[in-house]
């Protein structure tokens, strides 16, 4: 079996934190993918179905894929391509496809006043949250007839989208010129607890996903609807987008960077106490300040100090934090103001590559692992 790509690994490692929850385990897991048949589902469901068929992918229970595509009806055409597609990739994969047809679109939207693309988002929730409740349901009789009677829980399955980092970037800007709040300002979140929906590639750059597309051989579906104009978040991304990625290549991340230190500012007291009353210890733990933390350059240059100062009793830490890019620095940083705003009283696990991670706390970072 081929080894595992960076982005793959990654992918493994969100899964393995989004079920790390002990306890109630016997059901085993399930996530069901929205695979539209472009190329960011596309690379989702592949990303997810390699990652987990590695010799590597260890979990307490078995975890089941399901994939649910939406057929919107609004490119006759392009929509049974579509849905042909993705049925023969799931085929392929060995994966099992659930496809919905939305034949009342025309009367929900006039009915409840809603623009098309927000009925229709609603809509693939609506039927993805129907798909997740019956893959429950079936794990929890498939472990009934084992004679286990342990109780379930509803986040032994989840809801995966393929939104990436520059979704994120698009959906800030649309809530920025709408005069959101700092609530709009925060981008898309990574997950949403309270649907039990995720997104793997959140933190990916687009290039990225499209690289791994690439080097995959990968076969997806266009939309032709992406290159009209006539909706605002494609004039955005075909506009405004190219102009900032010419003022800064990695806005992205500064847009993630941005969007944590919002949620950052608007944390509870209770919680801003909880992070700084958090430790962490060892030859590789990097203590952080709030100074530390208000740039990339600021976290970067603390890092590489303080661990160059350890000299040979942190080389390996040493030797990884200098082989990361800024990019990489930036999606570090914006874990550990992720940390500071929610508290986590464990660390967020970011992967590294080659088996190497580090470990960002909301007043601390270690890294492990060999550059």
């Amino acid at each position: 079996m081929q080894r595992l790509t960076s982005l793959e690994f990654d992918t493994l490692q969100f899964l393995r934190e989004l079920v790390a929850k002990p306890g109630g385990n016997a059901f085993g897991f399930g996530v069901v993918i929205l695979v539209s048949g472009g190329r960011d589902s596309v690379a989702l469901l592949h990303a997810v179905a390699h990652a987990l068929r590695d010799k590597g992918a260890t979990f307490a229970a078995p975890m089941r894929i399901e994939v649910l595509h939406c057929n919107h009806g609004t490119r006759p055409l392009e929509n049974a391509a579509e849905e042909a597609h993705v049925l023969d990739v799931c085929l392929a994969l060995g994966v099992r496809c659930h496809i919905r047809h939305w034949l009342d679109r025309t009367s929900v939207v006039t009915r409840e006043s809603r623009n098309f693309h927000d009925a229709a988002r609603a809509w693939r929730y609506e039927e993805a949250e129907k798909v997740r409740s019956a893959l429950l349901a079936d794990l929890a009789q498939h472990a009934k007839a084992k004679g286990t009677h342990s109780a379930m829980r509803d986040d032994q399955a989840w809801i995966l989208t393929a939104h990436h980092a520059r979704d994120s970037v698009e959906t800030m800007l649309l809530n920025l010129v709408r005069g959101a709040g700092k609530e709009g300002l925060k981008g898309i979140p990574c997950r949403d607890d309270s649907r039990f929906v995720a997104r793997p590639f959140l933190e990916t750059p687009y290039a990225r996903v499209c690289d791994y597309a690439e080097r995959m051989g990968l076969v997806w579906k266009e939309d032709s609807s992406n290159a009209s104009d006539l909706y605002a978040r494609n004039r955005l991304r075909h506009e405004v987008l190219p102009v900032l990625q010419a003022l800064n290549p990695a806005y992205e991340a500064a847009f993630a960077r941005c969007a944590a230190a919002l949620a950052c500012e608007t944390k509870p007291e209770s919680v801003a106490s909880s992070c700084a009353s958090q430790t962490v210890s060892g030859e590789n733990s990097i203590s952080l300040t709030e100074e530390d933390c208000r740039s990339t350059e600021q976290f970067a240059h603390r890092c590489l100090t303080e661990l160059g100062a350890r000299g040979a009793s942190a080389s390996h830490a040493n030797a990884l934090a200098r082989s990361c890019s800024t990019n990489r620095w930036s999606n570090l940083l914006a874990h550990v103001l992720q940390a500071r705003r929610t508290a986590r009283p464990v660390a967020h696990r970011v992967a590294l590559g080659h088996g190497a991670f580090a470990l960002c706390f909301a007043n601390a970072i270690t890294f492990h692992g060999t550059p």
